[in-house]
């Protein structure tokens, strides 16, 4: 996937895109606000798509063992 992009320190396409219009701006109060509000907000969807994912797993588990026995 040319897409994908791994976990660390590589850049965010979108992070870079809330970066620049506010360096461009010259406000460096607003530039860190939006950064930490960007990365809390990224954080906020990556756990909620991981906690998805556990819970629907773990119901696939249930309902396989439940049809084994049947």
């Amino acid at each position: 996937m040319p897409w994908a992009r791994p976990g660390g320190i590589t850049p965010c396409p979108e992070a870079l895109a809330v970066l620049l219009p506010a360096i461009g701006l010259g406000c460096t109060t607003l530039n860190l606000t939006m950064i930490v509000a960007f990365s809390i907000g990224l954080a906020g969807v990556l756990v909620g798509l991981d906690l998805i994912l556990v819970s629907a797993r773990t119901s696939l588990a249930g309902l396989r063992q439940r049809g084994a026995t049947d």
